[in-house]
């Protein structure tokens, strides 16, 4: 307990079994599995306010929290399409070492993604990259390359940046809902509002192939641990299972 509402959002630490990340009402938390109920830490409001506790802002619960692939970062996209990357040495979850409730909440980097709509946002398998599934002013389904981390060299050059290096590639016709890159780090999958699921190269960025079973929005995809299957849900009583090893749905 210790949420003031509904918690929507879950995800392990990637190397600290103890350690857990939540989201919920206005705020996401840091728990240490052997300290029963208690929070490590609490990010105010979810952008934090620096004192550890929830400010009053009501931006509701967070599209997306994420680790890094290494347990050192956490990226934590806001509903008021702001991606905010926090340190978690500094929020108390040194792979649950720290067990002072005290946090730092500031975040090491932050973008307004504004006028885009965030839907997710996740770092790739190596951490090289972060992503954001988004959807753009014209409707249209957007990946975005945040500028924070390096962008794969290979880029297609008709990938357009904005002022701030942040790369735009278009993938959908509608909001792109979710995104997952396959475990080699080969591949991405999207999906989106046009029942699509993109298989993109992230070598060049490019879509190589969609997914066309489904009928109803994409709400979530996921690789197998080999990167060869595939898993996509959506608003269907159904879950399609696709072998992608070969590039292929």
């Amino acid at each position: 307990e210790g949420h003031g509402g509904a918690v929507q959002r879950v995800r392990f630490h990637p190397i600290s079994d103890d350690i857990l990340v939540s989201a919920g009402d206005d705020a996401v938390r840091m728990w240490d599995l052997r300290k029963k109920n208690r929070a490590v830490c609490s990010i105010g409001g979810s952008v934090g306010n620096g004192n550890g506790s929830s400010s009053s802002s009501a931006k509701g619960c967070p599209a997306s929290v994420e680790f890094h692939p290494d347990g050192g970062s956490l990226v934590v996209a806001e509903r008021d399409q702001s991606v905010h990357i926090y340190d978690c040495r500094k929020l108390g979850g040194n792979a649950g070492n720290n067990t002072n409730m005290a946090s730092t909440s500031t975040p090491v980097a932050s973008h307004d993604l504004k006028p885009f709509v965030v839907q997710e946002c996740h770092f790739s398998p190596c951490g090289e990259y972060l992503m954001a599934a988004t959807k753009s002013p014209d409707g249209m389904g957007t990946v975005r390359i945040l500028p924070t981390l390096p962008v794969p060299t290979s880029m297609d050059e008709e990938a357009k940046h904005d002022d701030n290096g942040c790369y735009t590639l278009v993938g959908h016709t509608g909001s792109i809902f979710c995104l997952r890159v396959s475990p080699d780090g080969r591949h991405l999958a999207t999906g989106g509002a046009d029942a699509l699921v993109g298989l993109w190269d992230t070598t060049d960025m490019v879509c190589t192939s969609t997914i066309t079973r489904l009928q109803k929005f994409i709400r979530s995809v996921s690789y197998s641990h080999d990167s060869r299957l595939l898993a996509s849900s959506s608003c269907e009583r159904m879950i399609d299972i696709a072998a992608v090893g070969g590039g292929g749905g």
